[in-house]
């Protein structure tokens, strides 16, 4: 079952972009922050895991930055 998802996200440019220089990153505000979100679908598979034992894998099948 697909299941499209879509928000807004309100971060402090300035802070993230400091933040990305420190690390030296090469992506852009958007870029990282879209990323890293996106990363945290493996929460969901955990959380099933955890709760009911029945392994779920989630894959995004579309990422736009």
């Amino acid at each position: 079952m697909k299941v499209k998802v879509e928000f807004t996200v309100d971060v402090d440019k300035a802070v993230v972009e400091r933040y990305l220089s420190e690390i030296g990153g090469d992506e852009t505000v958007r870029e990282y922050v879209s990323s890293y979100l996106a990363a945290g679908t493996m929460l969901l598979d955990e959380t099933i895991r955890n709760a009911i034992g029945e392994y779920h894998q989630t894959h995004i099948t579309k990422i736009r930055h």
